[in-house]
């Protein structure tokens, strides 16, 4: 019976934050800081409820403007890319996460290894 609760709450709350999201994007747009933290827990709510391909489109989306507004440096890019090792992680494809560890760990290399470069293992 709790079970069946917390199931009803967990797809309202993804409800919820679906609607939020899409007011959020149609008021301030796409690009805004608290669009993407709107987004950011639309996607833990995807994640929460299995529905992992729909979670793996909306973090490669919301990394890809991540990346183009705020830079590599910037710490919601990192955050953006341990949510996606996590959720490689939860679904056990270790293959993948460590793929997707892997493309970052040399696409870090490879902007350290430019003036202005992401981060400085130095």
């Amino acid at each position: 019976m709790y079970g069946q609760f917390l199931a009803h709450k967990t797809v309202q709350a993804e409800q919820i934050l679906r609607k939020n999201l899409a007011f959020t994007r149609d008021i301030l747009g796409a690009n805004h800081y608290l669009t993407f933290h709107c987004w950011s827990s639309h996607i833990n709510s995807l994640i929460g409820l299995g529905q992992f391909e729909e979670a793996q489109a909306a973090l490669l989306e919301i990394l890809a403007r991540q990346r183009q507004i705020f830079g590599e440096k910037h710490e919601w890019v990192f955050g953006t890319i341990f949510s996606g090792i996590k959720l490689f992680a939860i679904q056990g494809k270790d293959e993948d996460m460590k793929a997707w560890c892997e493309s970052e760990i040399q696409r870090q290399s490879a902007l350290n290894n430019q003036p202005g470069g992401a981060m400085d293992f130095t």
